[in-house]
């Protein structure tokens, strides 16, 4: 089910947490209304239920050199409560992912000269679709991925897009122009290549992204579109007219290593699920 940024907020930049209290890991202050709308879609605990219905996420990502990418948004969904993950990687990256932990589903067919056949086999069960950690840039794999986008819009699959699935719609905006149901988490630099994609306009990376060039690049891309864009202020914004920004006022980490990324897109994968 898609959940639109109106289910959250409905006036001009609304900013959460206190930016004057120091943060320390478990100790962020989040305003109550905020608090709530989290509380209501985290699924209750039950005997009832059977496995998978809180939430089967798939990962396509894993090449030769980026392993753990995909490997890290797999455990951070299950961390948030995923049930199964399932990560679509490359041959070479098969073998390193399973080593690291029992837990995911890996498929080491994105290479394959019959990837789409293998991967739409799975399509019908799964919930949500994350395209980009540990992608790469291979020309054929980008191929692959492109059609797979195709595949999910006919499905209305939900779809996140991060890290190199960024690059590859910056290079092909029209694979997801109007898609009906997709969030975009962009940092400084990805955000400019979207800019210029689509909207041909070129804009330097900056810490903190204006709001006005947010809704604009969100517009120009669907209604149906949110975008999560990571700097010093974490900002979200979708294509409804009418809804305006979410704001962090919490200062992010004071470092930017590999991987937080990655832990960000394979939590809100589960969330959109559960919403």
């Amino acid at each position: 089910m898609f959940l639109p940024l109106a289910s959250f907020i409905s006036r001009t930049p609304k900013k959460f947490g206190n930016p004057k209290r120091p943060v320390m890991s478990a100790q962020i202050s989040l305003d109550e209304r905020m608090l709530k709308s989290v509380r209501r879609i985290v699924p209750s605990l039950s005997t009832t239920k059977y496995k998978g219905q809180d939430g089967r996420i798939a990962i396509v990502g894993g090449s030769t050199e980026y392993t753990g990418a995909p490997f890290s948004a797999g455990m951070s969904a299950f961390r948030t409560g995923a049930d199964l993950v399932h990560i679509f990687c490359t041959k070479d990256a098969g073998g390193p992912i399973k080593s690291f932990s029992p837990d995911p589903i890996v498929h080491p067919i994105l290479d394959h000269h019959d990837a789409i056949r293998q991967i739409k086999l799975w399509l019908d069960r799964l919930h949500v679709i994350l395209i980009g950690p540990g992608l790469g840039r291979d020309e054929k794999i980008f191929k692959t991925v492109s059609e797979l986008i195709g595949i999910c819009r006919d499905l209305k699959k939900p779809l996140i897009i991060d890290a190199d699935g960024l690059y590859l719609i910056s290079q092909k905006p029209e694979l997801v122009k109007d898609y009906p149901g997709l969030i975009l988490t962009p940092n400084a630099m990805e955000f400019s290549r979207l800019m210029k994609a689509f909207l041909d306009r070129t804009v330097q990376p900056v810490p903190v992204v204006k709001i006005s060039e947010l809704k604009h690049l969100a517009d120009s891309i669907g209604k149906n579109v949110v975008i999560l864009n990571k700097g010093a202020k974490d900002t979200i914004v979708d294509g409804h007219k009418g809804t305006e920004a979410l704001c962090c006022a919490i200062s992010g980490s004071g470092r930017r290593c590999g991987g937080q990324g990655d832990l960000l897109a394979g939590a809100l994968a589960v969330f959109w699920w559960w919403g």
